[in-house]
């Protein structure tokens, strides 16, 4: 859908989801503007995230952890970020990493 709308709209990507009864996970965007209208401080931002959740992807929540913290700096009120801190934190304390098969889905449990 991302792909659908990118031309046209900007956008910030949020989590990789899988809800229940499905199999597949579906990445999860926020409608930030359109294109046309979006700012340079919006476009800006949103670059900026993709690379906090690339990083979580990837696995490299050192990483994601210090740019979610510099990203919820400079936008307190952001709950996204904060979730991923909290995300990176609780991947840092766990003595295995996850494996090479970790996609980063989050399982929604209930509708």
């Amino acid at each position: 859908m991302q792909r659908a709308v990118s031309h046209k709209f900007l956008t910030r990507p949020i989590d990789r989801v899988v809800v229940v009864g499905r199999r597949a996970s579906t990445d999860v965007h926020e409608l930030v503007a359109a294109t046309a209208d979006a700012s340079p401080a919006q476009t800006a931002a949103c670059q900026e995230f993709a690379e906090v959740v690339a990083s979580y992807r990837g696995g490299d929540f050192a990483r994601c952890l210090a740019l979610a913290a510099a990203y919820q700096h400079r936008y307190p009120t952001d709950v996204v970020a904060a979730l991923y801190r909290d995300r990176c934190k609780q991947q840092l304390q766990l003595e295995q990493p996850p494996g090479p098969h970790w996609d980063c889905s989050y399982f929604i449990r209930e509708k």
